[in-house]
């Protein structure tokens, strides 16, 4: 039975949730440097005539920085841009809540599964929309800057960061959560996994410049209006070579001598628009998925079975971590006498090569044996293949291995608790 006043009181619910999430996370550390990086960002995207480097241009060609050409290169190259960053920055919102153990609170309230993974969707968004909303400023401000073109029009600037933008951030966020939700990809498989998936992504909204302009970054919606557009102003410029550069192009001398046409921007048809719905619709249709697959903190706040698997996990650990704290030679085996803060003077050689034993037997703790036989034949695959096919596949191999294990490295301390104990040594 349909129930109005329901129904509303479970949106409120959801909006309060998404808006106590965004408050916590828009007071740390990491989104204010996020917010500086983007507001920076939006200066170096508009690079000044003859500089060195360009993000957008089509062969010799760019347009003049107007409040259309602005918006809309902006919108795109945010888009790519935040459309990777992002996704690292905000997969992190239903972890919080586990290692917080807020998950109790909320798997035992009147809240549904799909309202909880709304609101994190939803807190995601307006993390992502702040970021680049602010980016577009930015830009506003370089575009007076730069003088061009000293008119801002804030209509034909900030409409490409509404249609184009803002629906790709709604997807982000929608499968940040999604993967958070997964087992599999919660952790850094999930991340290496991402960094594919946006690199398809980009590939594609690449090839559908000239297709119905419903690929994901909206690159089809703009890009072959300012083809046109360049190329009735230069007529020697041919889009069918496809010779247009987005996004860091540097050249190795000398600096980019780029000839200015005027583009105006371009009406939003409702065909546009609806090819930008879909992909809010897409993004929804992401959350219901990762609702179906969450496991509302079974794994933390399950049934008496699962509290009493955990609670003998932590009895176990505790005990371990006692024993061998209390066991004989345990500093001296790790590689902790090193760090008695009344040494005077530096360490020295044995001390530190005790300490980088101690680090590479925790990076490789927990590696299996398959792992190890992969890592081997990777080396000796490097070292007996010829040198240019070792260089090409290779050894992007042999670095992207290990990621994993090396990115567990910097946070290991404080995951741990130990960090204020190593770092007052």
């Amino acid at each position: 039975r349909w129930q109005p006043h329901r129904r509303m009181s479970s949106v409120a619910m959801v909006l309060r949730l998404a808006r106590a999430a965004f408050l916590e996370r828009s007071r740390r550390f990491s989104f204010l440097v996020m917010l500086v990086a983007s507001l920076y960002a939006g200066y170096g995207f508009l690079p000044p005539a003859q500089a060195k480097y360009v993000t957008l241009s089509f062969g010799d060609h760019r347009g003049i920085y107007n409040s259309a050409w602005v918006g809309a290169a902006i919108a795109m190259l945010t888009a790519a841009f935040l459309g990777l960053v992002g996704f690292y920055l905000i997969k992190n919102a239903i972890d919080r809540d586990r290692q917080t153990r807020v998950g109790q609170i909320l798997a035992a309230a009147p809240l549904s599964r799909f309202e909880y993974i709304l609101s994190k969707v939803f807190s995601n968004f307006a993390v992502l929309a702040a970021i680049a909303f602010s980016v577009a400023v930015a830009a506003g401000v370089t575009q007076l800057v730069r003088g061009e073109d000293t008119t801002l029009r804030l209509g034909k600037l900030l409409a490409p960061y509404l249609v184009l933008t803002l629906p790709s951030m709604l997807v982000v966020a929608a499968i940040a959560v999604f993967f958070e939700c997964t087992p599999g990809l919660r952790g850094g498989g999930g991340n290496v996994a991402y960094f594919f998936l946006w690199g398809l992504g980009l590939a594609a909204s690449s090839m559908a410049l000239r297709a119905s302009g419903a690929d994901f970054l909206g690159f089809g919606q703009l890009i072959p209006s300012m083809m046109e557009a360049c190329r009735a102003t230069f007529p020697d410029y041919r889009p069918e070579l496809g010779n247009m550069q987005m996004g860091l192009s540097f050249r190795e001398e000398g600096v980019w001598n780029l000839r200015t046409f005027v583009w105006n921007g371009m009406a939003f048809t409702p065909w546009m628009l609806a090819t930008r719905g879909l992909w809010v619709a897409i993004g929804l249709g992401v959350a219901w998925l990762a609702a179906r697959v969450f496991d509302r903190f079974g794994g933390d706040a399950g049934g008496g079975e699962g509290r009493r698997a955990g609670k003998r996990g932590r009895q176990g650990e505790a005990a371990g971590r006692g024993q061998a704290a209390a066991s004989p030679g345990f500093a001296e085996h790790y590689g902790l006498a090193t760090l008695d803060p009344t040494r005077k003077g530096g360490v020295s050689a044995s001390h530190f090569l005790r300490l980088l034993r101690a680090e590479v037997r925790l990076l490789l703790k927990g590696a299996s044996r398959w792992w190890v036989l992969v890592m081997l034949g990777l080396w000796v695959a490097s070292a007996l293949t010829p040198l240019e096919t070792a260089r090409l596949h290779v050894l992007p191999l042999v670095w992207l291995w290990p990621v994993l294990l090396w990115s567990s490295m910097g946070v290991r301390e404080a995951r741990f608790g130990v960090d204020q104990i190593l770092f007052s040594s």
